[in-house]
């Protein structure tokens, strides 16, 4: 007589692939969270930048004011957000804006 082997039936396979997929939500989950942190951070970062451009911005006008635009030393100029000269072509004066123009409707 002769035994039958019956093999059970297993899923090795399933249970790996399982495995690996736990693994790399878990690792997924912290990486989303980081990128939750830096986009926050980010986002902080820009609104500080804007305030105090908005400030810069307001002190040059005083400056410019205080000394004549023509006497501005160009350092001054790099973080103003705007700034627009015009040449009178008549008597050569500088004439600074600080202000965007306004659009149009």
């Amino acid at each position: 007589m002769t035994a039958k082997i019956i093999e059970f039936p297993s899923k090795p396979e399933k249970l790996k692939i399982e495995e690996q997929m736990q693994i790399l939500q878990s690792s997924l989950e912290e990486l989303y969270s980081a990128l939750e942190k830096i986009q926050g951070g980010y986002n902080e970062l820009s609104t500080q930048c804007k305030a105090m451009e908005d400030t810069y911005q307001q002190l040059l006008e005083m400056y410019a004011d205080e000394i004549g635009p023509e006497n501005i030393a160009m350092e001054w100029l790099e973080y103003c957000t705007y700034v627009d000269f015009k040449v009178d072509p008549e008597n050569g004066k500088i004439t600074m804006t600080f202000q965007p123009p306004q659009e149009e409707d």
